[in-house]
């Protein structure tokens, strides 16, 4: 079986639980997404490019709130837990079967944050 090789990049996003849904015809295929993420706070453009190097990265399971090792801060306000902000950056290399060609295939991310 030949796959079709994929990297998923999501940004700015907190408490993820996603979901790969893969239809064709009538037929539903659900896979659990919490696994084997790649994590790093920062906001790297080039995380989304194929060939980037995350193998420095955090790795993570979802959900992942990145927030809480930060250090409280009183600036930050009550509305956000006293923890700043900041922009993360997940990645995701999953591999998708060749059979899926034409098919529609659907993420669904619940509890994102931003």
């Amino acid at each position: 079986m030949k796959l079709i090789f994929l990297k998923l990049i999501v940004w700015s996003v907190l408490g993820m639980i996603p979901l790969i849904t893969y239809s064709q015809k009538n037929s539903r295929i659900k896979e659990n997404f919490d696994f084997d993420w790649k994590f790093k706070l920062e906001d790297n453009s080039n995380a989304m490019k194929m060939a980037f190097d995350d193998s420095k990265w955090d790795e993570v399971q979802l959900p992942h709130d990145w927030s809480i090792k930060l250090n409280f801060d009183l600036k930050a306000g009550g509305s956000a837990g006293y923890l700043p902000g900041g922009i993360g950056s997940y990645r995701k290399t999953f591999m998708v079967p060749k059979t899926y060609k034409g098919s529609q295939v659907s993420i669904l991310f619940d509890g994102v944050y931003y």
